[in-house]
């Protein structure tokens, strides 16, 4: 989105914005459900449950980190990453104030059909 278009949304219809852009590729989505699962993961303990190379997984934990929903410690030569509950929470709460304004979905809700 250009710069001079941002003047027309609410702070935090960009906020939320980012944070889906930064959630929007399936192994990001992946890293958040493992580190929920877990206090914290380095890029070895993700390697093993997702099957990318660990610059991939680290190139997605820097994206995930940018955005502020993962945080990460380093200890030694290993850098452990947590999740930022803060930051889903906030997620939910836009979510929970989208769905209080806005009547219910009735029909089928609309999904892309995958490309062949």
């Amino acid at each position: 989105m250009g710069s001079t278009k941002k003047h027309f949304y609410k702070e935090s219809q960009l906020i939320f914005s980012d944070l889906c852009k930064a959630l929007g590729h399936p192994a990001r989505i992946s890293i958040v459900e493992m580190l929920s699962k877990n206090e914290h993961l380095n890029c070895s303990d993700l390697k093993s449950k997702i099957e990318l190379s660990p610059s991939s997984i680290s190139r997605h934990c820097h994206v995930l980190h940018r955005y502020g929903i993962i945080g990460y410690e380093v200890i030694g030569n290993n850098c452990f990453y947590r999740l930022d509950n803060n930051v889903l929470n906030q997620i939910t709460d836009y979510v929970d104030a989208i769905n209080r304004e806005t009547p219910s979905i009735t029909g089928n809700v609309y999904y892309p059909q995958k490309h062949p």
